[in-house]
């Protein structure tokens, strides 16, 4: 199931720095290099160096894995910009919304605030096993006792917002949950659920549609002869393309083999020419077996996902129509320095 996408979890902020090497044909400085602005939101800038200390924790693992020199390798470069700008972009909706939060007077008491930073430190020191190991903890991420404080205090600044305001009016019905159900009910279906199944793999989309029409022309009666002549899959090629049973809820096939079998119902249905990252599959189903979950026994977890995705709708119109009223600029360009 999809979650939410939580504005809180950009991660543990740090204090060390990217290391910025290379020439240009003119040098900046590290102080200006830190200074560089990436983004505004508002009347507020974020900075190279405030990304900087967001990527520090994950900057550490890629260059135990990869070396120093890890921006020479192209691929990793590439990850690692992806992981740039999307943490960029966390940091901007968080300012965007605790910009909103004052706006909104979504921002709890002082008093009410210092109440929830202590209880969360004092789950973390049991967590660590007491105040030493608390300490450590902060050490290793790079923060000092205030710049946790105020992470805590920008989360809950965040979720109060969403909670009482992004998403205060998100409610899913009963009705609306059994209609979900009704019109998806393949997505429930029992681990009895499954088919006899064969496909015909070949490498171009020409090829498919080719044996496409040739199945449409004997009512699919050839498939099993066609899926010998054709199918470049060598371990069900000889058997007339069979895979043998498969569940519809079966992970050992590729995601778009599995997502094209579970709108196959009919005995004898066969699906259309559908891409994979191995070729094209002609898929045929059998002694076809549905069984499906109670609605009762799904109803709770169709409710939580339907209002997931909701909330995950809501909170992208506000950020979008927030972002133009604050005229937010992204400079992700600089990323790839």
């Amino acid at each position: 199931m999809g979650k939410v996408k939580s504005l809180v979890a950009i991660g543990i902020v740090a204090l060390v720095s990217l290391s910025i090497v290379g020439c240009k044909m003119i040098q900046k400085t590290p102080e200006a290099i830190q200074n560089e602005v990436l983004a505004k939101v508002g009347d507020q800038k974020i900075t190279r160096g405030d990304l900087d200390k967001s990527m520090a924790p994950l900057l550490a693992q890629v260059k135990k894995q990869y070396g120093d020199n890890f921006m020479d390798n192209a691929s990793v470069k590439q990850q690692y910009i992806e992981a740039e700008t999307e943490q960029l972009n966390g940091m901007v909706d968080q300012a965007i919304v605790l910009q909103e939060a004052v706006k909104l007077k979504t921002v709890p008491s002082d008093a009410d605030l210092q109440k929830q930073i202590d209880e969360r430190i004092k789950f973390m020191e049991q967590m660590y096993g007491g105040q030493e190991g608390y300490q450590n903890a902060l050490k290793q991420a790079g923060l000092t006792q205030e710049e946790f404080q105020k992470q805590i205090k920008d989360q809950i600044i965040i979720n109060n917002t969403l909670e009482n305001y992004v998403y205060k009016d998100i409610k899913v019905t009963d009705q609306q949950a059994q209609d979900y159900y009704n019109k998806n009910k393949m997505e429930f279906t029992t681990k009895d659920s499954g088919a006899d199944v064969s496909h015909i793999l070949v490498k171009t989309k020409e090829e498919a549609e080719k044996i496409e029409a040739d199945l449409k022309k004997d009512n699919g009666k050839n498939f099993a002869e066609l899926a010998k002549q054709y199918s470049q899959d060598p371990g069900s090629k000889d058997k007339g393309g069979s895979l043998g049973f498969v569940n519809y809820d079966s992970t050992q096939l590729v995601q778009p083999f599995m997502q094209a079998l579970r709108t196959l119902t009919k005995n004898g249905e066969i699906s259309q020419p559908v891409q994979s990252q191995y070729g094209w599959h002609i898929i045929k189903v059998e002694n076809v077996k549905l069984a499906f979950q109670p609605f009762k026994d799904v109803q709770k977890q169709i409710i939580e996902q339907l209002t997931q995705q909701q909330q995950q709708t809501k909170l992208s119109t506000d950020l979008e129509n927030w972002k133009k009223d604050l005229n937010v600029k992204i400079y992700t360009d600089k990323l790839n320095k």
